[in-house]
């Protein structure tokens, strides 16, 4: 999988939990989430990122700004 693409509205952590062997094995090779913990108060978006760099191993996590076109790495 070159690119998986996950928008579940605020439910990215869930879909997350059940894929780090396809990560670990190298079957995905990219991944775009939307991450909005600025408006919602979900418990399962404040632990996401965290979740992405330590479980599913990231090399590289980009952010863009969403006030501008700005984008962090």
């Amino acid at each position: 999988i070159l690119l998986m693409k996950v928008d579940v509205e605020g439910f990215e952590l869930n879909v997350l939990q059940s894929a780090p062997n396809l990560f670990k094995e190298n079957r995905i090779h990219h991944l775009i989430f939307e991450y909005t913990a600025w408006w919602t108060d979900r418990s399962s978006q404040k632990d996401l990122i965290m979740f992405v760099e330590k479980s599913l191993l990231a090399r590289k996590i980009y952010a863009l700004d969403r006030t501008g076109s700005s984008v962090y790495g």
